[in-house]
This record gives structure tokens, sequence and C-alpha cells, in this order.
């Protein structure tokens, strides 16, 4: 705890947010823990963001949103003030050592897929600058903190989700991201996409296809789509394509937009318009387990998967928790979207035994339940 903290002491009325550690920086638990603090008027708590984009300030000021520059001497100030500060895997613009005496709330990036990819040496950093680890850890239920613990042997995300913890600051809430998705959350002109950007009102069926990212190595879409026949079964289908890829993912050249085939900025916050999707594609991206709360299918397209063995790896429960088909190829691909597309759909219970094991909740009230539980 600061010198100054010490004398001045906290304000359990400030909650300070911070851009998430990416380009998507109005996005994920942060955002909508944040709105639901400022549309609700909770206890008269005062919710401040720190931005780091002299864009993202300026929208968020026009809208009312309490906010400052993220390098400005109120945004050191409102930290060393602040009486909680909700964190998502890392601390983003926030500075770390403004934050001793604060109640840090870790929420997470997402529930994950992949395997833990940080060495012993990244966590000896994170150990010697995460003094001030996190007073909870936000899950969605019992076994998703077990799944989460197999992940975290070790590494950067470890030392903000484990260091530190003692017995009963585990909270099973759920995830304020997932609000989102239950409902209705309106879109921000210049933040968000919005219905009307991705051109799906004449689409009987709506395709999402969201891979991961390969660590810094590419994937060639169109090595493992054929284009012109996707293109053919989405005009016969009156279905749409909606690609968005990984922010790290360097997707290769030639996959173009058409009518039927649309590429999303990879910055852009998919819990906007992922109800917008009936059927998903992906590989090892935690937005599976987001998408299982709107019980509709999944497919996993693993075409490089022993490649991706090596480059990092699959969750060690990977194959347990997976409630959809694994393909491994495009002819494979194109027949399951036919049968889903056709009406059929053999994962229905399975999608809710996995769902039942990691969702305590289902009713788009994490944000409330957060709250209350750290309050209490």
């Amino acid at each position: 705890m600061s010198l100054y903290t010490q004398m001045v002491g906290r304000n359990e009325q400030i909650w300070v947010f911070s851009d998430f550690p990416s380009g998507q920086e109005f996005s994920q638990n942060r955002r909508y823990l944040f709105q639901y603090l400022e549309k609700d008027g909770c206890y008269e708590i005062r919710p401040i963001w720190l931005a780091r984009s002299r864009e993202l300030y300026e929208t968020l000021s026009k809208m009312g949103y309490e906010v400052y520059p993220a390098n400005s001497l109120k945004a050191r100030y409102y930290t060393l003030r602040a009486g909680y500060i909700p964190i998502d895997a890392g601390p983003g613009a926030i500075s770390w050592w403004c934050t001793g005496g604060a109640t840090v709330i870790q929420m997470g990036h997402g529930i994950p897929l992949k395997a833990d990819n940080h060495t012993s040496a990244d966590n000896l950093l994170v150990d010697m600058a995460s003094w001030n680890s996190a007073d909870y850890a936000v899950f969605s239920s019992q076994y998703c903190e077990t799944h989460f613990r197999e992940y975290f042997d070790s590494g950067v995300e470890a030392g903000f989700l484990n260091t530190g913890l003692s017995e009963g600051t585990s909270i099973y809430t759920g995830y304020p991201k997932t609000d989102a998705i239950v409902n209705d959350v309106n879109t921000i002109e210049g933040i968000d996409t919005d219905r009307d950007q991705l051109d799906i009102e004449q689409s009987d069926v709506v395709i999402g296809y969201f891979p991961t990212r390969r660590e810094g190595q590419g994937l060639d879409l169109n090595t493992i789509l054929d284009v012109r026949r996707t293109e053919e079964f989405l005009q016969q289908n009156s279905a749409k394509l909606l690609i968005k890829p990984h922010r790290d993912l360097d997707i290769g050249e030639g996959i173009s937009e058409s009518n039927s085939i649309q590429l999303i900025n990879s910055d852009t916050d998919s819990h906007q318009f992922l109800t917008e999707i009936d059927i998903l594609i992906t590989d090892y991206s935690s937005i599976y387990f987001d998408f299982l709360l709107l019980d509709r299918p999944v497919i996993f397209y693993t075409p490089d998967h022993s490649t991706y063995e090596e480059i990092r790896g699959v969750h060690p429960n990977y194959e347990n928790v997976i409630a959809g088909p694994r393909v491994n190829n495009f002819e494979e691909l194109l027949e399951q979207l036919e049968s889903n597309v056709n009406g059929v759909d053999e994962y229905a219970g399975r999608r809710q035994e996995i769902r039942d094991q990691f969702f305590e909740h289902a009713d788009g009230n994490a944000s409330k339940r957060i709250f209350e539980k750290v309050i209490d």
C-alpha cells in the first residue's frame, strides 16, 4: 500500500476500470460490469474508466461516462483512491503499483480450451510484480474453477489468478460479458458492430467462424476453406458467413468479402453480436463456452491439430468438454454444416450437460451477483 493511500484512505464507492490489454479496448468482463454499475446506479457507486486512446476517451465522455486518460494524473489519483479494482487476467492500463489496499476482483479473460504457454521465468516475473494479488477470483461454477486450475499450473495468468488467494475468495457468480448474451445491451457507435453493419437481414442462417491465435504463426484460410464451394453452399442455403479471427492471427491473403462472406475486425467485441449467430465454427477459442448459453450448434474445425499441439497445445480437458463434432478437413466441415442447416443437431444433450457443469447461472445477472458478493 502506498504512503498516499495510507494517509488518505480508499473510497469504497469508487470502482476503477481500464482498457483490456489488447486492441479490444472497451470490452470483456470489465466493460459489462462497468456498464452495469453505471446504468443501475448501485448505491451511489462511482465507476471510472481509464482509456488509453483519445478516441475511446472522447466517445465515452460524450456518453456521460466518467473517464480519464490512462496516463493522466487523475488516473493515478483515482487508482490510489479506488476501493475496488476489477481486472480481466491482467491490470491493463492500470498502474499496478497504485492498487495496494484496494479490493482486486479477478474476472479472467475466458474459460480456456488452449494449454498454458507461459514459462516458469514468466511466472517469476509476475510473482515479483504481483505483490497485490486478487482478493476475489470469479468463476462460473466450481467445475469451472477446477478446469481453470488445471490450466494455471504456471504462467503469467497464474500470478494474477492464484497467487495469494485464500480459502473463500473464489466466487461462483458467472461472467459479466455473458450478461450481454442473455440481455439486450445497447451498442455504442464507434466502438461496437451492430446488426446493420453485419448485413445479415436477408440471411436465413448466420454462421460464425472464430479461429483462435496461433502464437505468432499464421493460418492461411485459403488452405483450409474452399472459398468457391463455401460461397456456393452459402448462396444455396441463404446463409451468411462471418469470419472473425483472433487479433494476433494472420489469416493470409485471398479471403475476399462477398454477399455471403464478411470479415469482422479482430478487435470487435464479439459479445455485441454473438446472439445473431446460428452456428459457431471455432477450434480452441474460449468463445465456445460463452456461446453455450445460446444452446446452438458448435463445430470444432481443427485441420492443423497436430501443428497446433506443437505451437501451444490444448487444455488437458479439451476432449472432455467440447460439445460438438471435431472435424479435420473441409469436406467434413461442409458435411457437418449441411447437417446443421438441415436441422440435425446430435449434440443438444451434450451441450446441456457441459453447460450445466460450467454455468451455475445462465440468467444474465452475473454483474449483479459479483457486485453483491464483494460488498457483502
